[in-house]
């Protein structure tokens, strides 16, 4: 599989990706993360690395395996693990009103 096959998906490592999923008619079930990513912001920001966000959405971010673990180094465990723990338990009941500044 190439890059042209794997469009709208995000380069993890060779020939692995997350797949793109379609909200087109759900976007009720979508969830905003902006709010939980100012606790994670400065490890993101060392993963932007192939084009800016702004221009780029996900594609400007380098997932690989690599990467990530390089990224990881000077990152305290316990923030980035209280961040993306707030993430996965997300409670859809708290209003959060999206506007990203990233």
């Amino acid at each position: 599989m190439n890059r042209r096959t794997h469009k709208d998906d995000i380069l993890i490592g060779p020939n692995n990706w997350i797949t793109f999923i379609s909200l087109e008619g759900r976007h009720s079930d979508a969830v905003c993360v902006d709010y939980y990513l100012e606790e994670v912001w400065p490890f993101l920001a060392k993963l932007e690395t192939l084009c800016v966000a702004g221009c780029c959405g996900f594609d400007a971010f380098d997932f690989t395996t690599d990467a990530v673990i390089e990224a990881l180094k000077d990152e305290d465990p316990g923030i980035l693990g209280h961040a993306f723990d707030q993430v996965i338990n997300h409670d859809t009941r708290i209003g959060i009103i999206c506007h990203s500044k990233y």
